[in-house]
């Protein structure tokens, strides 16, 4: 795959993955934005750092170690991923560490009981 085209397929998961969290109540949008200050998502999740992966044969431990290198220490790393291809999709899933799992879910709570903001 061409890199404009990998960018493009990224970009299409950012957005879908974006759309699932707002599905779940959860604010989520693309950020747009390129380079290491920069997440893939733009969300209500404020203490976790999303790494999305929409690819065929994702490689999920190499997206948990740039999630942690991109998260600085400072935020909760959390790879959202699904695999896609001509036979078609998988279901979202998320991968994180167990020790990690209390911080995801409380701030998964806290953003969801913000809810989404007013169109």
């Amino acid at each position: 795959m061409s890199g404009k085209s990998s960018r493009d397929k990224g970009a299409r998961g950012e957005l879908k993955a974006a759309e699932a969290l707002r599905a779940l109540g959860i604010y989520a949008e693309r950020s747009g934005r390129l380079g290491l200050t920069a997440g893939d998502l733009l969300h209500g999740c404020h203490s976790l750092h999303f790494e999305i992966k929409y690819q065929k044969r994702p490689d999920l431990w190499g997206a948990f170690r740039q999630a942690e290198l991109d998260s600085r220490g400072l935020l909760t790393p959390v790879v959202i991923a699904k695999m896609v291809g001509r036979s078609g999709s998988s279901e979202w899933i998320i991968m994180h560490k167990l020790e990690d799992w209390p911080s995801v879910v409380a701030s998964f709570a806290s953003a969801r009981a913000k809810g989404l903001p007013d169109a």
